[in-house]
């Protein structure tokens, strides 16, 4: 019974030995499997899809070139999420798929690295780091409210310059040279930033190029610019300033450039700088600027600007050469524009359009207006005026800097009275002249006084009145002239009368302004047969004619006979006309025998024809009785 017990209470002893160790084992089975959640890793050389949510870490080994689709899943990882090794390419995409880390979301150690979707965050580091070549072409990117480490969302290049074993740099080696080494684009995707960082760094040996995409920074700065950046496009939402220059220079590398020439910024500054750096801004549109820099940040930094549109006047910021055209959106940067006009008066007939010959430098048209002072007597439309009545105006051009010019713009009308043509031709003809003598021309016939009194008409913007006068004259006061005419005319012409006739310039008041013997082109003309003229008898015809006498020289001039008793000719000369006429025996009165009309003279001569044949018949009577 002794023995039987004693081997009862060995193979106790056994038994617990055996589940002490068993115990023992599991412990250390599940030490390990959770040291696994926390260190596992999935080494990627050729494409990747992710086919469930996962814990592991993605590395992507050096000289792979590979596709990473997040397939829609979560990657969740107490790390660096995704990490790409030097001189490795990779894409990484996913619809819908988050990217969670403690660290680093996507660092790219020196590879080629192409982002096209997802959403990716971490909780106490960069988002991103780029150490190598990437682009950015969409995808979601942010930090929540929860970066415990304050650190910067887009993180691209070296962080302590020629410091070398940073974990902030993944301890790779700094680069050495002048030109930059990480090189990040970003053609799209939305970026949210709340830490009191940096939306987008662009550190030691960078080169940031943005081109589009939306940047928000609730509480820090939209751009850290300690290296190169250029700025195309995006639209950006800042708490406080678009840039923030940083760095002295003692780090080996600082290109510290800023060049904005395109975007849409919404934020209090533009820059704000610790030490030195250089901006330059050709373009971009900036709303709700208290200032470009904050006055309480040092101002040890090159400035250039040449572009963009302001909320608020920047005419004390920019280039030499360059000025603030105030517009409906803003005030926007060009070069000083000079306006140049042809002429700074302008003489224009009623109802004419004429160009305004104004014209502005630099291409500068955009910011040009230009008004008129009195839109009824002149309008202004595409750089032309158009005369609606007459008098004066005053058009003012002016550029949206300040600048202006006025030209002077003089309306004038001038028009024909009833007794003169009916197509309105003399209108036309005496508006050459006033255009000949306004453009400074000769003109001949015309004296300079005559030029002087109708330009002085004109300038004062008034209507003048042409009216072809034409007075019947006794020929004694043109006993001169008369002998002219009776020179030149036939021997069985006869004068019906004479008549004087001018071209008289009046105002609309009737008063005489001048008066012209001599136009530039022939008019025509109509008066009324003088009175007092025999009429033409039975069997005649008659021709009337026309005789100028101008400057001592008679000539007649073709005639036409109008229905209604009156002559028309034409002439650009005027003084002295006579109207002559010429009855001629029609061929059919010849027939019958008709040679001249019956006047007071011919009686006589019949009746003494008549006495002579009665005569004969008495003495022939008295012969025949005696014998």
């Amino acid at each position: 019974m002794i023995i039987l017990d004693l081997r009862k209470e060995k193979m106790m002893k056994i038994k617990n030995k055996l589940l002490l160790i068993m115990l023992i084992a599991t412990i250390c089975l599940i030490a390990i499997s959770c040291i696994n959640v926390v260190s596992a890793k999935t080494e990627v050389t050729e494409d990747y899809t992710l086919e469930a949510d996962s814990t592991e870490a993605i590395v992507v080994k050096s000289g792979s070139n590979v596709t990473i689709n997040l397939n829609g899943y979560d990657l969740t990882v107490d790390g660096d999420a995704i990490t790409i090794e030097k001189g490795a390419t990779a894409i990484i995409k996913g619809e819908g798929s988050v990217v969670n880390s403690t660290q680093g979301a996507i660092v790219n150690l020196g590879g080629t690295v192409t982002v096209e979707s997802g959403t990716y965050n971490s909780t106490k580091w960069y988002t991103v780091k780029n150490l190598g070549e990437m682009v950015i072409k969409g995808g979601v990117f942010t930090q929540g409210t929860n970066n415990t480490g304050n650190a910067s969302l887009i993180a691209n290049g070296w962080y302590d310059g020629l410091k070398t074993g940073n974990a902030n740099d993944r301890n790779v080696q700094v680069p050495t040279g002048s030109e930059p080494v990480a090189i990040l684009t970003i053609d799209g995707g939305t970026f949210t930033q709340y830490t009191t960082t940096s939306t987008i760094k662009s550190d030691d040996w960078s080169k940031t190029t943005i081109n589009s995409g939306e940047f928000t920074s609730v509480n820090g700065t939209l751009i850290q610019a300690t290296g190169d950046v250029e700025v195309f496009g995006g639209k950006y939402k800042g708490f406080c300033d678009i840039s923030l220059f940083y760095g002295n220079g003692s780090e080996g590398y600082e290109a510290t450039r800023l060049n904005i020439s395109g975007g849409d910024f919404d934020a209090k500054y533009i820059i704000r700088t610790c030490t030195t750096g250089t901006l330059t801004i050709t373009g971009g549109t900036f709303k709700n600027l208290i200032n470009v820099q904050d006055s309480t940040d040092k101002k040890d930094y090159s400035k250039t600007i040449t572009g963009g549109t302001y909320n608020y006047d920047v005419k004390d910021e920019l280039a030499s050469g360059y000025s603030t055209y105030k517009t409906t959106s803003g005030y926007e940067v060009a070069k000083t524009g000079e306006i140049s006009i042809e002429s700074n008066e302008i003489i224009i007939s009623k109802g004419s359009i004429k160009d305004l010959g104004i014209s502005v430098t630099n291409n500068l048209e955009k910011y040009l207006t230009i008004s008129s002072s009195d839109d009824s007597i002149v309008s202004v439309k595409d750089n032309k005026i158009t005369a609606n009545q007459v008098g004066k105006a005053t058009i003012t051009a002016t550029l949206a800097n300040g600048m202006t010019k006025e030209v002077s713009v003089v309306v004038y009308e001038i028009i024909a009275e009833e007794n003169t043509d009916e197509d309105n031709y003399t209108e036309q003809v005496v508006n050459e002249i006033v255009e000949q003598i306004i453009s400074g021309e000769e003109i001949d016939g015309l004296t300079s006084e005559q030029k002087e009194a109708i330009e002085t008409a004109i300038k004062n913007g008034e209507k003048l009145v042409v009216n072809v006068a034409s007075d019947v004259v006794d020929s004694k006061k043109v006993a001169e002239d008369a002998l002219k005419v009776e020179s030149i005319i036939k021997d069985n012409a006869k004068i019906a009368g004479y008549y004087n006739i001018d071209i008289i310039i009046k105002d609309d008041q009737g008063t005489e302004i001048t008066k012209l013997s001599q136009l530039n082109k022939a008019i025509q003309i109509t008066v009324p047969i003088p009175e007092g003229i025999s009429e033409v008898e039975e069997g005649y015809t008659r021709k009337y004619t026309v005789v100028r006498v101008h400057d001592g020289v008679a000539e007649e001039l073709e005639t036409i006979y109008n229905e209604d008793g009156t002559l028309t000719f034409s002439s650009d000369k005027y003084s002295t006309y006579a109207i002559t006429y010429i009855d001629t025996l029609n061929d059919n009165a010849k027939e019958d025998n008709i040679e001249n009309p019956v006047t007071g003279d011919n009686i006589i001569i019949y009746v003494t024809l008549l006495s002579i044949a009665t005569l004969g018949m008495l003495i022939s009577t008295r012969v025949r009785n005696k014998n």
